[in-house]
């Protein structure tokens, strides 16, 4: 969904590098929100649950051709 996000509301996913971390969990069925971060969602999105603690992060950034992908 945080994907979805930025795909819906910025500049698309094609050609850059998504990456998210789980920060706390989220266990059975629960309510959750997906938000923009400070910057934007091309800056990455956050999860928060019902509580609003946050549960997820995630960062956008270009892809370097020159770093190899592993």
């Amino acid at each position: 969904m945080m994907g979805e996000l930025i795909r819906r509301r910025g500049d698309g996913l094609v050609g850059k590098q998504f990456a998210y971390r789980l920060v706390s969990p989220m266990i059975g069925p629960q309510t959750f929100t997906v938000l923009a971060g400070k910057d934007g969602v091309n800056a990455g999105v956050e999860v928060r649950d019902v509580h609003g603690t946050v549960t997820a992060i995630s960062t956008v950034s270009p892809i370097d051709p020159e770093r190899p992908p592993w």
